[in-house]
């Protein structure tokens, strides 16, 4: 489906709101697993495949940047950024996924840019 993106850019809209589901549907089973390690930033790092979907995720992030200089000089479709924001985030959970599944955890990135979230007690 990501294929479709540049199309859709350059000629006519490819991408619909049942991919945008399909997609948000990976995001949910992936999250379900992971979600205690997704607390906080992390560092790219883990697996093979693990390190791949970490490429893909900023290859994604790229192309989502690249998006936002086209809609400068002309229109694009939200749906677009909706997506590649979305691929972006499936591939980071996949990423987690496939460490815990190989049983190597996650390295917290503190980042001096933005503040941490304090987690509630009930949590």
């Amino acid at each position: 489906m990501a294929y479709h993106v540049n199309g859709s850019v350059r000629g006519k809209l490819a991408v619909t709101e049942d991919d945008l589901t399909w997609l948000s549907d990976r995001y949910d089973f992936y999250v379900s697993h992971v979600k205690e390690e997704i607390q906080n930033f992390v560092l790219p790092q883990g697996t093979e495949a693990a390190s791949a979907l970490h490429l893909c995720r900023s290859e994604a992030k790229k192309s989502y940047r690249v998006l936002h200089k086209v809609s400068e000089e002309r229109e694009v479709p939200a749906i677009l950024f909706d997506y590649l924001g979305l691929l972006a985030n499936v591939f980071f959970v996949m990423a987690v996924y496939m460490n815990q599944h190989a049983g190597i955890a996650e390295i917290p990135f503190i980042s001096k840019s933005y503040p941490m979230k304090k987690k509630k007690e009930n949590q």
